[in-house]
Formats: C-alpha cells, sequence, structure tokens
C-alpha cells in the first residue's frame, strides 16, 4: 500500500526502501526500477513520486502530531487517494485504509496504557511487527485462485496454470530425515525408525566447498535426490489433475520439474517446447498463438464508492458500580463511632485484606459459636494470604457491626450481597450490594471499606462510593419503586459507620 511506504519514509528519510516502494506504485511503467540504480537513486526515485515535497512538508510537522494524525496527513496529500482509486476497486481499498488507521488508534491507546511515547517511527515498526492481514477469499465464480502445489490437493477449477516447472531437485542429504533400518512392520510401525541429522559447517555458503558435491555423490545424497524427486512427481500429479477443462504449462526456458516425468528409459514424457507437442510417444499439433494486441492507453472507468457511515461510540454493554462516576455531590451527614481502630502489623495487602472482610461478613453469623467463628475467620485470612490481622479482628469488627444494625435497625431485614440487575436504555446496570436493609419503606445500603484513612476527608473515595450507590439505587428503583434509601459506609479497620447523603447536579 502506497500510504504505508509514504508513511515510512515521512518517517525516515534514510528509507530508501519505501521510497522505491512508492515510486513503483507511482509509476504507470518500469520508469522507477531504472532510477533505482541510477547513481543518484534517491533525487531519480523522488522524481517519480509526484507529491515528494508535500511529504517532506509534512515531515517536519512529525514532532508535533500524533502518528494518527500524521497518517492523516499523508491521505490529505494531493494525488495520493487518486492513485489508489485507479488501481481498481476503490471502495475496498478505502476501507483498508480505514482498517489501518483503527490499527494506529489501537497503537496509541495502547503506548497511553503502558505510559509510553507514541511516535511515527515506532507506529512503523508496530505495524511491521504485526502479521499481514489477508483479504479473505473471493466467492466470484471467474476468482483467481494462487495456491501451492500442496494446498491444491482436494480441489479442481475450469483452468489451471502450472509455474516453477524448471526447477531442479536439490537432494540435499543436511539437516533431519527419518531412516527405516528395517522393513516396516505393521505390529509395530515405529521399529526400526531412527532420525538422521547432517549439520551443514558452513553456514551460509552453499556452493564451491568440495563437500556439497561429495555428499551428493554419496549414498546418502543419491537417496535423498531419489526421494525428492518421487515426492515431486507427486506433486506434478496433483497440480495437472486438478484442472477440469484446460491446463496450462508454463516455463521460463528450463523444463527440470517437468522433464522428472520420463520413460522406464529415461525420456521425458512431454518435450516442450516442441512443434508438434509429444507427449509419451503422441504427437499433437498446436495451434498458432492469437494475435498479440497492443495496449492502448485510456482513461480508467470511473468509480463510485458508497459514501462511509459516521463512526459511532458505542458506551460499554454493561454499567460497573464500582466504575461509575457520581455526577453530583457526596455529603457526610453522619459519623459513628465503632470502636477503637484495627491495627495492622507490617505492610498489608489491601486488596487482600479487604477481600477477608468481605467474604467475612458475607458469611458470619453472630449466634453462632465464638470458636467456630474464629475458625471460619482464620481460614479467610489464611486463604486470602493477610497474615497481618488476626482472626479475633474480624469477629470483633463483625460484632460491631452487628450491635450498630441491631440499634439501628432492629429487627428489619439484611440481605449480604445482594445481586443487583436491571436494563437502562442500551446498557445493563449490574453488581452485588455488600448489605442491604430493607425495613419495608426505606431501602439502606452499607458498604464495606476495608481501607484505614478517614473517609470524611478523602473527596475522591466519596464521589467513587456516590457513583457505585447511584447505580444501585436506579437498579432498586425499577425494582421496588421506592424512592428512600439511606447510604452507609462501614469502616471495619477505622471502626467508624459513616452515613452519606447524594446530591443530585441539577440540585447543588
Amino acid at each position: 500500500m502506497d500510504c504505508l511506504a509514504a508513511l515510512r519514509w515521512v518517517a525516515d528519510p534514510t528509507d530508501s526502501l519505501a521510497l522505491a516502494e512508492l515510486a513503483r506504485l507511482c509509476c504507470d511503467d518500469d520508469g522507477w526500477l531504472g532510477a533505482a540504480f541510477e547513481q543518484n537513486n534517491v533525487e531519480a526515485l523522488e522524481a517519480c513520486v509526484p507529491f515528494t515535497q508535500q511529504l517532506k512538508d509534512l515531515r517536519s510537522l512529525a514532532p508535533q502530531l500524533t502518528p494518527g494524525e500524521m497518517f492523516d496527513g499523508v491521505l490529505h496529500v494531493e494525488g495520493m487517494l487518486a492513485i489508489v482509486a485507479r488501481w481498481g476497486l476503490a471502495e475496498q481499498r478505502l476501507a483498508n485504509i480505514e482498517a489501518v488507521r483503527s490499527l494506529l488508534d489501537g497503537y496509541q491507546e495502547e503506548q497511553r496504557s503502558e505510559r509510553q511515547a507514541a511516535t511515527l517511527a515506532g507506529a512503523c515498526e508496530w505495524l511491521a511487527a504485526r502479521d499481514a492481514p489477508a483479504q479473505p477469499q473471493s466467492r466470484h465464480p471467474e476468482a483467481v485462485n494462487l495456491l501451492t502445489y500442496h494446498g491444491s490437493k482436494g480441489l479442481e477449477w475450469p483452468i489451471v496454470v502450472l509455474t516453477g516447472l524448471e526447477h531442479e531437485a536439490k537432494g540435499n542429504p543436511f539437516g533431519v530425515y527419518a531412516e527405516e533400518l528395517d522393513k516396516p512392520d505393521w505390529r509395530d510401525p515405529l521399529a526400526g525408525r531412527v532420525l538422521r541429522y547432517w549439520p551443514w559447517p558452513y553456514g551460509a555458503q552453499a556452493k564451491d566447498v568440495g563437500l556439497d558435491q561429495a555428499a551428493a555423490l554419496s549414498p546418502e545424497g543419491e537417496r535423498t535426490l531419489e526421494e525428492e524427486k518421487l515426492e515431486r512427481t507427486r506433486l506434478l500429479y496433483v497440480g495437472m489433475t486438478r484442472a477440469r477443462d484446460h491446463l496450462a504449462l508454463t516455463t521460463t526456458g528450463k523444463t527440470d520439474w517437468l522433464n522428472e516425468l520420463a520413460t522406464d528409459d529415461g525420456q521425458p514424457l512431454i518435450r516442450l517446447p516442441s512443434d508438434p507437442l509429444a507427449i509419451n510417444g503422441q504427437t499433437f499439433a498446436l495451434r498458432p498463438p492469437p494475435p498479440r494486441l497492443d495496449a492502448e492507453a485510456r482513461e480508467p472507468a470511473p468509480e463510485f464508492a458508497r459514501p462511509t457511515a459516521v463512526r459511532q461510540l458505542h458506551p460499554p454493554l454493561r454499567l460497573r458500580p464500582s466504575a461509575h462516576a457520581f455526577s453530583g455531590t457526596v455529603r457526610v451527614a453522619e459519623t459513628v463511632q465503632l470502636g477503637p481502630r484495627i491495627t495492622l502489623v507490617g505492610d498489608p495487602d489491601l486488596q487482600a485484606v479487604g477481600e477477608a472482610f468481605h467474604r467475612f461478613f458475607a458469611f458470619d453469623d453472630p449466634v453462632r459459636p465464638a470458636p467456630a467463628r474464629l475458625a471460619v475467620a482464620g481460614d479467610m485470612l489464611r486463604r486470602w494470604g493477610a497474615p497481618q490481622l488476626a482472626p479475633g479482628d474480624l469477629v470483633e469488627a463483625a460484632d460491631r457491626l452487628h450491635a450498630f444494625l441491631d440499634q439501628r435497625y432492629g429487627g428489619s431485614a439484611r440481605m449480604r450481597e445482594w445481586p443487583v440487575y436491571a436494563a437502562e436504555n442500551l446498557q445493563v446496570i449490574s453488581g452485588r450490594i455488600d448489605l442491604l436493609i430493607d425495613d419495608g419503606g426505606v431501602f439502606t445500603v452499607v458498604d464495606h471499606k476495608s481501607f484505614p484513612g478517614a473517609m470524611a476527608l478523602d473527596d475522591e473515595r466519596l464521589n467513587a462510593f456516590g457513583g457505585q450507590v447511584d447505580l444501585y439505587t436506579r437498579a432498586l428503583r425499577q425494582g421496588a419503586a421506592r424512592d428512600y434509601y439511606d447510604y452507609w459506609i462501614h469502616q471495619p479497620i477505622a471502626g467508624l459507620m459513616i452515613k452519606v447523603e447524594l446530591v443530585a447536579a441539577e440540585a447543588v
């Protein structure tokens, strides 16, 4: 794609390969090839690109623009999209350009998440390192399919053109080969099979070292050559039998591979070129080729691409209460001291400590015997890797919570880890309330927060809590149709119960 070649050349003016690729795509003839071999090949290649100066001007803006904006600048260079469109299938090519633009957005987002700089050179390297995207196979009945001989097995086409018939067998005995020391035994198919490995000692130098000729004349080299010729014969059979109506054999003057189809006395079954054509002793008269017509210069047929739709950014399907932001104000209405602060030893993982508290509060029953509750608390702490707490700390925090709830809410229903799920417009609210209290008229939402800081002084955490319980309220209101809600934050480590009020933005 000339757009990517232009982007690479803008990123690195010394990238002569990108410049040569851009010149090739911009030229209608082979003039770019001659320019590539001139003494001042860079200047000659630049002369083949009609918008070189515009790309140079764009390069000066690279420090101020993102890779995506630089790619947009390349696309807006005068003449760039016209060259792309004249290759045909303009709509598909424009869609491919949009796909590249989306990849650059992904690169920028990836660098942002890793706190790295998104540079133009880095974007070009990132694109080159990705697996080359492949177009889906065409379903058109007249589509041309390019396959290897192995990949064509089991398929059939009206016309088949075979290429590579001039390639000769190498018969290289070096490398790893499987050999059979004995005749195959169907009762033990792998018996007598060994792996032979001959390393090549001369690295990249493959000819004129003496060993290459000696190895080819060795018994192993001759056997390897014979096995390779048998495999090549099978591949020729595969290729020739793929044609339903017509088979075309193409050569560059040599027919080494085709000549391997030979009679018992070593004579090729097919002789090319010959007139008449001889195949296994039978001759066929050749028809003269049709007259060659000179190419006529003509204007390309106009193409009309459908207008692209404006990209729409849809909100995520699921609204997570823990990640929701409250647009109004969260106020502390009341603070109740439950007891002294629980001391944490060492440098605890507050995430693990919080999980241990949450799980214990969800499971604990204050009427159970004390030894049983302490045993459960110990298991929770071991499971979550929180040795900074003692089992008695969890039990004490739960006792203080239950005492507060008994005093404030008496025998009201208490629902722990209560799931909420509600559809709101095109999104879904989904989550679990740590503790939901229902006295028949008011829903009270209690959320456990295990961090040891003072909640009233932390506006960020207050706002996060406001967004969380705001979503819970919207979900509960759909199911219960109640208008009265209370919100409490339980801090077991700090020994606090904090009542908060949510004030909508329009009421502030």
